[in-house]
């Protein structure tokens, strides 16, 4: 198998694992949730883990993956309904 079908391959595989975790948080009931008053929401913990996903091409496009220089607005998510973990 080429290096190229591996990546991906392990993409998929983590995507789909992503989707999964992410269709099971409680966005609506409890995405306000703060575990200590310096911690992030528990919505914008989960927009955190969906945006990760996303990183993988710019380590591959750019020698240095530097935060400091992008567009850090944290992006709108809504709820997935339970039932799209059928199609995952």
């Amino acid at each position: 198998m080429k290096l190229s079908q591996s990546l991906l391959a392990e993409v998929k595989e983590e995507a789909a694992s992503t989707r999964k975790l992410l269709a099971l948080v409680p966005i609506e009931e409890k995405g306000d949730f703060k575990p200590h008053e310096k911690s992030m929401t528990l919505k914008r913990l989960a927009v955190h883990v969906a945006e990760i996903s996303g990183w993988w091409k710019e380590c591959l496009v750019h020698d240095v993956l530097d935060f400091s220089k992008g567009d850090l607005h944290p992006k709108n998510i809504r709820p997935m309904p339970i039932y799209w973990l059928c199609m995952i």
